[in-house]
């Protein structure tokens, strides 16, 4: 199973109460919920999908784990597919 981590490209930008992820290569630029952006502080190491929904899981005990399980893995889809995220080698980071 793939492990996960930041994009070094990819910068964290913070406005009042609202996160972004900006690339300035291609200017995309997408904002972050609550857990979208505690998953990226998570990622400043590689880490795997279950390594992610186990530490989400924790700090959000009362939230069913199947819709922890399915936010955590459509969240990581969306970063890998907009290459915020990469694939890292051997658990490994690439950047």
């Amino acid at each position: 199973m793939s492990r996960w981590e930041r994009n070094p490209r990819i910068v964290l930008r913070e406005m009042d109460d609202s996160v972004f992820l900006a690339d300035p290569d291609s200017e995309c630029l997408l904002y972050l919920n609550a857990l979208g952006a505690a998953i990226w502080r998570l990622l400043e190491r590689p880490a795997g999908e279950p390594e992610v929904v186990a530490t989400v899981q924790q700090a959000f005990p009362e939230v069913d784990p199947q819709t922890v399980a399915a936010d955590v893995s459509g969240l990581l889809r969306e970063l890998a597919a907009r290459d915020l995220i990469l694939a890292a080698a051997n658990g490994k980071p690439t950047g």
